[in-house]
């Protein structure tokens, strides 16, 4: 019913999605049946749980999606509406974006990047 999503060869950012088959009455169905946790609770109060109720986890604090990711996802599934240059625009805001979270990374782990640097050939 829900399907985590990563193609590499994507040449439309993300390559990393979710997709979701269900109906909302099949998911609303899977969570009143759960016997622990949130839906549950909900159930004791005599109300039925709702597709909002599904946090689906995307990869915590780093490489998370950008409104970027989110902006071609609208142009490629609805056909908004763009300026001509929309797309250096986008490149350009995905590239940035992504080299933050990657410096952000890095910061926390330095020691795994400094051993991987090396590994590459790097003094």
């Amino acid at each position: 019913m829900i399907r985590f999503e990563y193609v590499r060869s994507s040449k439309e950012p993300p390559g990393a999605h979710i997709q979701v088959h269900a109906h909302r009455d099949e998911m609303a169905y899977l969570l009143r049946l759960a016997d622990a946790g949130r839906p549950k609770q909900g159930f004791r109060l005599r109300k039925l749980p709702r597709l909002s109720e599904m946090h689906l986890p995307v990869g915590g604090h780093r490489m998370r999606p950008s409104l970027e990711d989110v902006l071609l996802y609208l142009k490629r599934k609805f056909a908004i509406d763009t300026a001509p240059t929309w797309r250096a625009v986008i490149d350009d805001h995905l590239r940035d974006w992504r080299k933050i979270q990657l410096m952000s990374a890095v910061r926390r782990h330095p020691l795994s990047e400094r051993d991987h640097l090396v590994r590459a050939g790097w003094a």
